[in-house]
């Protein structure tokens, strides 16, 4: 039994053959090495397909910076609808139901922080329902966000308001449907 190789070890190209495989025919100038040749015309494909990859890159960068343009004026179109919505229909439902809370003998207020309206119980200000607009998600939407507690844990839960239709055809019953939905939590201590 023969532990030897039993393949044969592979003989190395003679030099003139080394040559052949890596240079085209012909293009050797005399005196230069053998594959300076061989390097340019790789250096020429990789700088022609670097020159595709950054046509491509800035035709992307374009189509890039229309989509951000147009997600401002979608964003700025919705901060406008938004403040006609809190002014003329969130913010007088919420004091309509602060007053109606009142005369039933539960103690909430209405808050107005920048940009939104929070009805905050007088027992626990951590306890409250609050209408913001949600500028991160395309397209803007009206957030819906209710805080409330039991001892010391807190439980904050988040929706869109009217099933994420567009702000300007927001009503006051749907801002109504939400407060109702969501004050049951808040009052049945």
């Amino acid at each position: 039994m023969s532990f030897g190789r039993r393949w044969p070890r592979k003989t190395s190209l003679p030099a003139p053959a080394v040559e052949r495989l890596s240079e085209p025919s012909g293009s050797r100038t005399a005196g230069s090495p053998p594959s300076t040749d061989v390097y340019r015309w790789f250096s020429t494909l990789r700088m022609q397909r670097l020159q595709r990859e950054l046509v491509q890159a800035n035709h992307n960068l374009e189509a890039a910076r229309h989509a951000a343009e147009e997600r401002r004026v979608r964003t700025d179109t919705a901060a406008r609808d938004y403040q006609v919505f809190l002014d003329q229909r969130a913010v007088p439902v919420f004091h309509q139901l602060a007053g109606a809370l009142k005369a039933e003998k539960y103690a909430f207020k209405v808050f107005t922080p920048a940009s939104s309206v929070r009805l905050a119980s007088d027992r626990s200000p951590e306890e409250f329902i609050e209408l913001s607009l949600d500028d991160t998600s395309d397209p803007p939407a009206v957030l819906g966000r209710t805080s409330r507690g039991r001892g010391r844990r807190m439980t904050t839960s988040e929706r869109a308001l009217g099933s994420g239709a567009p702000i300007a055809d927001l009503t006051e019953e749907d801002v109504l449907t939400f407060l109702l939905e969501e004050i049951t939590s808040l009052i049945e201590r």
